[in-house]
């Protein structure tokens, strides 16, 4: 690390960045407590406060009972919130509301054009969707070429012995991964 890294990094971590707004609106990542994202959504909503929060349908099987569809959040523990800096007590005030998510103490905000891509994902596509953080080290560029996808870039990668599309969503420090079949991928 150079001496110039080690000083943004500390002047990084004594004056942290904050992205909160006085007039924009910008979407915020809230970490909420366990199995209560739903909750949370509602109690937000009720404030009057923006929320989204990714859900996804998946099939679960229970004991002496028939499967059902059930309704789940895509990232488990955060609803997404789009606020002013006005609001940003009234978010952290409210129940099973445990706080915001921070990168090194800053407040940074979630690009618009990402919680839009979580939205036509979660809206467009019959294939399993899961996100993970591992950084991708090898892997071919791929590009959709058929489907609801098409023309999307990213990486082909292997997941619990499945071939998966992955996406890249910068700001959240996650990766989207959907199963696509190997035929509606190029290399590029």
């Amino acid at each position: 690390m150079t001496k110039r890294s080690k000083q943004e990094a500390r002047h990084s971590y004594l004056y942290p960045e904050n992205h909160l707004h006085d007039t924009e609106r910008r979407w915020f990542a809230v970490w909420v407590e366990v199995k209560c994202e739903k909750m949370a959504a509602e109690l937000l909503a009720k404030k009057h406060i923006e929320t989204y929060l990714p859900l996804q349908k998946k099939m679960r099987h229970y004991s002496r009972q028939r499967p059902r569809l059930v309704e789940l959040p895509l990232i488990p523990g955060y609803v997404f919130v789009k606020i002013v800096n006005e609001e940003y007590l009234s978010v952290l005030q409210t129940e099973k509301v445990k706080g915001f998510l921070r990168v090194r103490k800053n407040l940074l905000c979630i690009p618009e054009r990402e919680i839009n891509l979580l939205r036509y994902i979660l809206g467009q596509t019959e294939y399993g969707v899961f996100l993970f953080n591992q950084n991708l080290q090898v892997g071919d560029r791929v590009r959709v070429v058929r489907g609801p996808f098409m023309n999307q870039r990213g990486v082909l990668a292997k997941q619990k012995n499945k071939h998966v599309f992955v996406m890249r969503l910068e700001n959240l420090d996650q990766n989207i991964a959907i199963e696509i079949p190997k035929e509606d991928l190029e290399r590029i």
